[in-house]
């Protein structure tokens, strides 16, 4: 059995070979090739350095200092100045978009970091002072549907960073300042300002706001900086910097084992949760004391420390996995190593250049055995910018260097970079293929559950299929979810036990899971379909298999909700004379009518202890929020506004109700208490948002909106922070479900031309349709 150390380790490892065989922007090739970095693909190219990627839908923008757009063979496509956008899925320039100039005087300016913000309009930070025609001093908004220069213009110093979020526009010069989306400062923050003492390095530094992450009501942010000064005065700032995201001003915070007087300044940062330990942390990259750290959030407590020979510029992470790009030349294998400077290295560390990756829990570099490396030369500056694509499987790699791929041979400090084909500034990597056999792992069954494998590569709670290097011995685990038993294997495996297969050929297993019969019913997902010629309640397995049609009335029946242990079916109902509330036994069984008043009862949602159901009613005149008992009685209006309130959603510890409204003009989503105070408006105005759902954690919310442009779901923390996209492609996408795990969630989609269900996870992936009939198909709710 594999510790826990181990078992993190071995997982790194997988999601690490399956990042490198990933790192393109073109389509995937056929599965019979496993891509290695050692050769370059074809892929659009800029003359100049790249230092911002930010990826917006089916489109990658480039942020830099550039005046040419190349396609993979080197030839000029197109002039650019600064901004530049590249197919996410092809790694073509896109032609259809001219992208604004960015000019500094007259001459090209320079981008030095872009933010998708909450409202769809990618910002720019920079040295400029024109974009697209307008003057923009240093900061500017685009629309990156077509390049069109917004109204925002706060006029700022030169800006190296930008942060928008859903309450301001953060940019970091030497001080850190608030914008509103009207280009005037937040009214109460009062910008605190960054300072460097030059006599702590061997060259002169400007005090700047590098990069900003918000970390729930606070900012942190990467600073050119050894001290701060803001309305409470001055104090030692070493890094990184905690801010008040509201008022500015500057907390007792400061990233531990850097000591005041010495060299180190924080660029780039990002924060994710320690795979081992769980807590938020802090990951740093870092120059002037060149490394590599993470730090705990909330104390500044030092996790590891990983010593570069050059600044680490630029950090990301994807799947577990922690991405590093500076340049350095060196990387050290242990905490406790020290690897000098590029010209003078201490060959003890690895030679890892200017992209390595590494072990997010213990700062060792992977695969520890033979550490990654994509092979990046030959400018001095290397790699400036790092952006995950997770819903592609791809990282983004920008900056200033004209090699990639091939191995490094060599010895002492002397290099020759074998096998490279010339590019420059905007890398993707793929290389020789390696034949992969992929093993096919069916779920089957009424029950529900899980096989991984040993080597790491499958961790399927649905059908999947995974490559594996031609020859690999593999061995697969079957764990039954709670309410359900592993029945036994079938197809390349047999019997009850233990699932072993050598990868020479294709092959295929199922493992088949049985419901237990006092839960059956949890795991499924009820649904409204019009497989029956009318609308009806049906349940299925999360596989889509196992359906069940539960009622039959000539009239419509829809909006299912599951009970909160799973015995139970409330839903709206066309059988009385309006749309009223009923509830039946999971079976269909048992029918019972809650609602006896005028107007249409709908959209029912019980409480976590599943003593109460809230739902939507017309029955004041327009669409309010009501709750009643779980059998009818002690109805009560919650709201009361003359706008339209509907779809209820409980948190899972029964203290908030969301809800989407149209009060103010624009559908957001709101939340209040059960008793219908504490009103909270989430998601600020930024299109239409709807049909809000709570995450078994309760610490998300997932729901529809159109601020991209088109209806996706969405995700959002529970107080409304860090909105982010999870699903792309046509159609329209609504009524987000979550699994009981929290790892998937279900919605409606319009894609293939009619309304049918699908499936997505958490993360965002490619959606897999549940739906498997010509009807239309909505509503989904999970026990």
């Amino acid at each position: 059995m594999l510790s826990g150390t181990t078992a993190r380790t071995s997982a790194r490892l997988l999601a690490l070979s399956s990042i490198a065989a990933t790192l393109v922007l073109a389509p995937a090739p056929p599965a019979s090739a496993a891509i290695t970095t050692t050769q370059p693909d074809q892929v659009g190219m800029v003359d100049g350095r790249v230092r911002a990627i930010e990826v917006v839908g089916n489109r990658i923008w480039v942020g830099g200092t550039f005046s040419h757009v190349r396609d993979g063979n080197g030839t000029n496509v197109g002039d650019v100045s600064g901004l530049a956008v590249f197919d996410a899925d092809t790694g073509a320039p896109v032609t259809s978009i001219q992208p604004p100039s960015v000019i500094k005087s007259s001459g090209p300016g320079t981008v030095f970091d872009l933010s998708l913000g909450p409202d769809g309009l990618l910002y720019l930070a920079g040295s400029f002072d024109r974009v697209g025609g307008a003057a923009r001093k240093n900061v500017a908004a685009i629309d990156p549907a077509d390049g069109s220069v917004e109204g925002f213009a706060p006029n700022t110093a030169s800006a190296k960073s930008v942060l928008a979020s859903s309450g301001a526009i953060y940019v970091g010069t030497s001080k850190l300042l608030s914008f509103q989306r009207s280009g005037s400062p937040t009214p109460g923050f009062d910008p605190p300002q960054v300072e460097t003492d030059p006599s702590l390095r061997g060259h002169v530094t400007q005090p700047q706001v590098r990069d900003l992450v918000p970390v729930g009501s606070m900012l942190l942010a990467a600073c050119q900086c050894d001290s701060t000064v803001d309305g409470t005065g001055s104090r030692p700032a070493k890094a990184v910097i905690k801010v008040d995201a509201a008022s500015g001003s500057v907390q007792d915070w400061s990233p531990g084992g850097l000591g005041a007087n010495g060299a180190a300044f924080g660029i780039s940062l990002l924060v994710e949760n320690d795979p081992g330990t769980g807590r938020p942390t802090v990951y740093l990259g870092a120059g002037g004391s060149d490394f590599v750290g993470a730090y705990d959030v909330a104390t500044g407590n030092q996790v590891f420390k990983t010593d570069t020979s050059g600044s680490a510029q630029a950090v990301a992470w994807m799947d577990g996995v922690l991405f590093v790009g500076g340049h350095f030349q060196w990387v050290a294998r242990t905490s406790s190593q020290h690897c000098d400077d590029n010209a003078h290295p201490n060959t003890a560390c690895h030679h890892a250049p200017r992209l390595v990756s590494i072990d997010p829990d213990t700062g060792l570099l992977l695969p520890e055995s033979d550490p990654w490396n994509p092979g990046i030369c030959c400018r001095y500056n290397g790699v400036w910018a790092l952006t995950p694509d997770a819903s592609r499987q791809r990282l983004h790699v920008g900056g200033e260097f004209t090699k990639v791929g091939g191995r490094w041979s060599g010895s002492d400090i002397t290099w020759q970079l074998t096998g490279a084909r010339t590019q420059a500034y905007y890398a993707r990597f793929s290389g020789t293929p390696t034949t992969l056999r992929m093993l096919t792992i069916s779920l089957a069954g009424d029950g529900s559950g899980r096989v991984s494998s040993m080597p790491s590569g499958a961790d399927c709670s649905t059908s999947c299929t995974v490559g594996f290097v031609d020859g690999t011995p593999v061995t697969l685990t079957a764990a039954a979810d709670p309410g359900s038993t592993f029945v036994g294997w079938s197809g390349a495996c047999g019997g009850s036990v233990g699932c072993s297969v050598t990868m020479d050929r294709e092959r295929s297993v199922t493992a088949t899971f049985a419901a237990d019969t006092t839960t059956a019913t949890c795991g499924r997902i009820a649904f409204t379909s019009s497989r029956a010629g009318n609308l009806d309640i049906s349940t299925m397995s999360r596989q889509g298999t196992q359906r069940v049609r539960i009622t039959s009335h000539a009239a419509a029946d829809r909006d299912p909700a599951w009970s909160p242990d799973c015995s139970r079916i409330a839903f709206s109902s066309l059988r009385a004379s309006d749309a009223e509330i009923f509830v039946m036994d999971a079976d269909g069984s048992d029918l019972v009518r809650l609602t006896h008043a005028p107007g249409a009862d709908t959209l029912p949602a019980w409480s976590p202890d599943g003593d109460r159901i809230a739902f939507t009613s017309t029955r004041t005149g327009d669409a309010e929020v009501f709750v009643m008992d779980a059998d009818g009685g002690g109805v009560t209006n919650l709201t009361t506004d003359p706008a339209r309130d509907r779809a209820p959603a409980w948190s899972p510890d029964g203290r908030r109700i969301a809800f989407d409204s149209d009060r103010g003009g624009a559908t957001n989503v709101w939340t209040m208490s059960p008793s219908g105070a504490g009103v909270r408006n989430l998601t600020g105005d930024t299109g239409r948002s709807t049909s809000p759902a709570y995450s078994p954690g309760g610490e998300s919310i997932a729901f529809s909106s159109d601020r991209g442009g088109s209806r996706r779901i969405w995700l959002m923390d529970a107080d409304g922070l860090h909105p982010r996209r999870i699903t792309k492609g046509a159609g329209s996408h609504t009524q987000p479900a979550w699994a009981p795990n929290g790892k998937r969630i279900a919605f409606a989609s319009t894609r293939t031309g009619r309304t049918q269900l699908w499936l997505v996870k958490r993360i965002g992936s490619t959606p897999r349709l549940l739906s498997t009939s010509r009807w239309v198909e909505f509503a989904p709710d999970w026990a």
